[in-house]
């Protein structure tokens, strides 16, 4: 594990290959131990980066009542600058890829792939962000052990816990292990977020279904909403009549060719 100072806190790192650089951001409350599977995978071919968001896992807890997406979005910007490295696949996930896509949205010149799994990019409803306020105060008043658990079951299904006892454990255990405070500040900041509807040009990946609002990120509650109003016609950049496999086909649909 290394340490660099960034941006006035010191942030936890690992460096392990060589190759395209991939940089992983780990969601909440976890740490970049979330990673290790994928560090394993891939860093015989790639450079691959994980790191501890600020509060989280070995990186220092800050001092602010309250860390926005920009900020860890900023600090990501400063370690690929003590790493001397110009671009990188940047991937997320859920409050990570939050975090990806403001740093595609403040940096996108630092880009060469961006990866988004299980997040979203709209911003919180108003009775939303009051939620994390309220999660954020439970964690300072009760630690993180409590209120991961009860996240335990919403992150891993019954199956996956009962056949898999040993992941549902260093799950929790990441959790458990995650300083209030940090966790905390970063609830808050999430409270501020503005939504996100576009990515960079750069970055957008040709899509064979979409016709208009290129580049545009639409939320599926977005889509479902639409359908409710206007269920005669699909929401705008949707192609009508789309393939659907047939009935006894053991063929899976291919959305978007090799």
């Amino acid at each position: 594990m290394n340490v660099a100072p960034i941006n006035g806190v010191s942030i936890a790192y690992r460096d392990t290959g060589s190759g395209t650089p991939v940089l992983f951001i780990h969601g909440h409350p976890f740490n970049q131990s979330m990673w290790d599977t994928q560090v394993a995978a891939l860093s015989w071919k790639y450079r691959v980066i994980t790191f501890d968001l600020r509060g989280y896992g070995a990186s220092e807890v800050p001092s602010a009542e309250a860390t926005t997406l920009e900020t860890m979005a900023a600090d990501i910007n400063a370690l690929l600058d003590h790493l001397n490295i110009p671009t990188a696949v940047v991937a997320g996930l859920s409050m990570g890829g939050q975090i990806a896509m403001a740093f595609a949205d403040q940096f996108p010149k630092r880009l060469s792939g961006l990866i988004l799994a299980a997040t979203f990019s709209h911003a919180d409803t108003p009775e939303g962000a009051n939620a994390r306020r309220a999660m954020a105060d439970r964690f300072i008043r009760e630690g993180s052990a409590l209120p991961g658990g009860e996240m335990l079951p919403k992150l891993l299904a019954p199956a996956s816990i009962k056949k898999n006892p040993d992941l549902a454990l260093n799950v929790y255990t990441m959790i458990a292990h995650t300083p209030p405070a940090g966790a905390a500040a970063a609830l808050r900041g999430r409270a501020q977020r503005k939504g996100l509807h576009r990515i960079p040009a750069a970055h957008r990946r040709p899509d064979p279904h979409r016709r208009r609002n290129r580049g545009r990120l639409q939320p599926r509650g977005d889509r479902k909403a639409h359908a409710a109003v206007h269920p005669e016609r699909p929401p705008r950049g949707l192609r009508r009549n789309r393939p659907h496999a047939q009935p006894g086909s053991h063929r899976p649909l291919q959305r978007h060719p090799a």
